[in-house]
């Protein structure tokens, strides 16, 4: 799916449910940098929700750091329940400039308060002079299963994809994706070009669990397969994508060969249901490898390296009850020594009160956090390690 879609760039939607029992109807979060007895704005969010945990309205300020009270970030978003549209803005001001808008509207079919659990028909970007810049339009069948995604680019060069879904008993039986394109040579004259860019096809065991998956994606050949255990449970996830590389060579050393083949391997391993082994592999050779250990069906440390070095590695600590009471991250240098440490401590609830970071024994940071009754956190600090203050957050609630 297209980057944009996923709002990865400069929005992110407030999608938010209760974190405690109660249920959030608005949120306020006031932070502020302190510098000796006085106090720097940092932002002010301010984020209303509906009954159901919806975002219906954000209004968020952000400050400079050097000048304060000085704007120069502002967040807005308002829920239209009549149209089921989410307007969201951003406006960028620049000292001596005029401020510099983006705006996004999206329709939804069906509007939640995870963005995952949505369904949208329509979302389009405009860029800082108000002109249409991307747009997507999404198209679902009777059962709300989606079976055509077109995003449409307006800025450079126009171009349009759409991949379109089938499905059969509420599977996914295949997805392929069409590209078309128009660019404007130097003398000025419209080339347009069309191209199938992938086909997928998926099948399925008799219980419905899906057991391969391939097909073509540009110029890559694509295969999945899935096999599971007596009990239905996964057992291993293999992933294999072969391609050519264009070779390049010299004028005094050319290539023989115009192009090599390449294949990349994803290998996902289970022990009765559970992660233990994430593995990559470029033409057999490992480039980054993750693995999970566990202790009384909890996890226990996950270890991960890269070009077979070792990279970081987390420790989970738990009281007798099971519940998590530390998590330690370790950071390693090349040659397998510990260059920094984040540790972080949970209350009863499981919630981070305090989080250290420490470069050998010495503290560098530490990050506090204090919940009401509700698990809500209300305030959060990070002072130095000679426990000078830093920054402050605080977390202001009204409750339905």
């Amino acid at each position: 799916m297209n980057i944009w879609l996923k709002i990865s760039f400069i929005f992110l939607l407030s999608y938010t449910i209760s974190l405690g029992q109660t249920q959030i109807k608005e949120k306020v979060i006031l932070s502020y940098n302190i510098v000796g007895k006085d106090s720097i704005p940092l932002f002010r969010k301010t984020m209303q929700y509906d009954t159901s945990g919806c975002l219906i309205q954000k209004q968020n300020y952000y400050y400079n750091t050097r000048e304060k009270g000085l704007l120069i970030k502002e967040e807005k978003a308002f829920f239209d329940t009549n149209t089921k549209s989410l307007k969201e803005e951003i406006i960028d001001y620049v000292k001596g400039k005029e401020p510099v808008r983006q705006k996004l509207i999206t329709k939804y079919l069906d509007y939640q308060a995870k963005e995952k659990d949505s369904k949208y028909i329509l979302r389009q970007l405009f860029d800082k002079f108000g002109e249409l810049a991307k747009e997507d339009t999404l198209t679902y069948d009777t059962e709300q299963h989606l079976i055509e995604l077109c995003s449409y680019v307006y800025t450079g060069n126009t171009s349009l994809s759409c991949s379109n879904y089938t499905y059969k008993n509420d599977l996914k039986t295949r997805w392929t994706t069409y590209v078309k394109w128009s660019t404007i040579n130097a003398r000025g004259k419209v080339v347009n070009r069309e191209r199938k860019r992938r086909d997928y096809r998926y099948k399925y065991n008799k219980a419905g669990k899906l057991v391969r998956a391939y097909g073509k994606y540009y110029k890559k050949h694509f295969r999945q397969t899935l096999t599971y255990d007596k009990e239905g449970k996964l057992k291993e996830n293999k992933t294999i994508v072969k391609k050519k590389i264009r070779q390049l060579g010299t004028k005094e050393k050319p290539s023989k060969n115009k192009y090599r083949p390449s294949k990349e391997e994803h290998i996902l391993t289970y022990d009765e249901g559970r992660l233990v082994l994430d593995l990559k592999l470029v033409n057999k050779k490992e480039v980054d490898k993750r693995e999970i250990t566990f202790e009384n069906d909890l996890v226990k440390t996950i270890k991960r390296t890269r070009n077979t070095l070792l990279l970081e590695e987390i420790v989970y600590s738990y009281k007798e009850d099971s519940s998590l009471i530390k998590k330690q991250t370790n950071r390693y240098t090349k040659n397998g020594k510990i260059h920094h440490r984040t540790i972080s401590y949970y209350d009863d609830n499981e919630n981070v009160v305090r989080v250290e970071q420490k470069m050998g024994e010495r503290v560098l940071s530490v990050r506090t956090y204090v919940y009401d009754d509700t698990a809500n956190v209300v305030e959060q600090s990070l002072s130095a390690d000679n426990n000078k203050s830093l920054e402050k957050t605080l977390y202001i609630y009204k409750y339905y």
